[in-house]
């Protein structure tokens, strides 16, 4: 579970305290893990139906969710 909180922590850090708007990709994930499709060319390049989490191996985001705040609080 560390490995994964790393993982969308620095996703988080790098797009808002950098200004590194190529990792909000690494956020924008299918809620459900089970829901994405893992779909690469031979060169291991995604394919437009290619919808699984970004930089998680095939499988890997099985059983996992992402959950967002929907609210906003001043």
């Amino acid at each position: 579970m560390n490995n994964i909180l790393a993982h969308f922590v620095t996703a988080h850090l790098d797009a808002q305290l950098k200004g590194d708007s190529t990792m909000l990709a690494y956020l924008q994930v299918t809620p459900n893990g089970k829901d994405g499709v893992y779909a690469m060319d031979r060169d291991g390049k995604p394919l437009r139906t290619h919808t699984y989490w970004k930089g998680f191996k095939r499988g890997t985001a099985a059983g996992l969710t992402m959950e967002r705040e929907t609210s906003r609080r001043p």
